[in-house]
């Protein structure tokens, strides 16, 4: 008896898209669209890793809010421009500071998207005086 139902086996299928897409080079398939936003965020999170960034202000309650650290990114294919406004830890030497912001971005972007950044502007907002609670005894 043959089944006349219309059901498709998935294995035959899947071997055929597999077969289909071995035989078309990888340059003729597609490329990757990585979104401004997205750079963004990476960058955010590499310049709250520098140890003289403030990441959260005092009022926040969470670890991975960022709001003393805000990215903006222009992409031009693989290049980048970006734009950071940070708040940095008095008294801490704020170029050393802005130097290791624009290397640990740049670094991470490059190693995480494949972005080349081509200029990264730093601004210090704020700077952040030692917390209070250290002071007093």
């Amino acid at each position: 008896m043959t089944d006349d139902s219309g059901s498709v086996d998935p294995a035959a299928t899947t071997t055929a898209v597999i077969a289909t897409d071995a035989r078309i080079p990888a340059e003729e398939r597609g490329h990757l669209v990585i979104a401004p936003k997205t750079i963004e965020r990476i960058a955010q999170a590499a310049a709250g890793e520098v140890s003289g960034i403030v990441r959260e202000s005092p009022r926040s309650r969470s670890r991975s809010a960022t709001p003393n650290v805000h990215a903006t990114a222009r992409l031009y294919g693989q290049f980048a421009r970006l734009h950071l406004d940070v708040a940095a830890r008095y008294p801490e030497p704020i170029p050393d500071v802005v130097a290791e912001v624009r290397r640990r971005v740049t670094d991470r972007l490059r190693e995480l998207a494949e972005i080349t950044v081509t200029s990264c502007d730093v601004d210090v907002t704020s700077l952040h005086p030692p917390s209070a609670e250290r002071r007093i005894r």
